[in-house]
């Protein structure tokens, strides 16, 4: 996706993903989840990172 101002992502519960800026210009990344326990159901998972060039 091109950068642009105010970007919403919606991310779906139990999909793998990695914020990536691909643009010479800096960004800022927001995380919000809506369910209160949602720090204990994070899954860090490594193998994400090595794809991204």
């Amino acid at each position: 996706m091109p950068p642009v101002a105010r970007r919403y992502n919606f991310t779906a519960a139990g999909v793998p993903h990695v914020a990536v800026n691909r643009s010479p210009l800096p960004a800022v990344f927001v995380v919000a989840r809506n369910e209160p326990t949602a720090r204990e159901s994070v899954v860090m998972r490594p193998e994400p990172n090595a794809r991204v060039p």
